[in-house]
C-alpha cells in the first residue's frame, strides 16, 4: 500500500511562478512553516500542475495563508559546487485552500474615521 500524504499551512513567500512544461502549466512557490516557539521559519517549495496550477497563480498573493495536501517528493541532484549529490523535497499539491489575504497597507490618513454628525431631537 502507497500512502504519502501530508498537509500543511502556511504563508506564501513570493509571488507564485507560473511556467508550461510539456504542454501543462505548472505553479512553484514557497510556504514559510512557523513552529511555536521558534524563532526561525521552515520553507518547503510546492508545486502544482494542470488547472490547480492555473488556480493558484490567479488566487494566492504573496504573505498570504495557504493550506496545502500533497505528495511529498524528493528529487537528486548534483551540487554544482562541489559536485555531491544532493535531494530536493518538495511538496505536489493535490488539494488546496487560500487563507487569510494581507493587510493591504492602508495611508493613515485614510484610517482616520470623521466622527458622526450629533444627533439632533429634531432627528428622532
Amino acid at each position: 500500500m502507497y500512502i504519502n500524504n501530508c498537509n500543511f499551512c502556511g504563508r506564501v513567500t513570493r509571488t507564485v511562478v507560473l511556467s508550461e512544461h510539456g504542454g501543462v502549466q505548472r505553479a512553484q512557490f514557497s510556504i514559510a512553516l512557523n513552529k511555536p516557539k521558534r524563532e526561525k521559519a521552515q520553507y518547503l517549495k510546492c508545486v502544482a500542475w494542470g488547472e490547480r496550477a492555473h488556480n493558484i497563480h490567479q488566487i494566492i498573493r504573496p504573505g498570504q495563508e495557504i493550506y496545502v495536501t500533497g505528495e511529498l517528493d524528493l528529487r537528486p541532484f548534483r551540487d554544482e559546487e562541489d559536485g555531491s549529490n544532493r535531494r530536493d523535497i518538495f511538496l505536489t499539491i493535490k488539494e488546496f485552500s487560500a487563507g487569510i489575504q494581507p493587510r493591504e497597507s492602508v495611508p493613515r490618513a485614510a484610517a482616520i474615521r470623521k466622527p458622526f454628525p450629533p444627533i439632533k431631537r429634531e432627528d428622532i
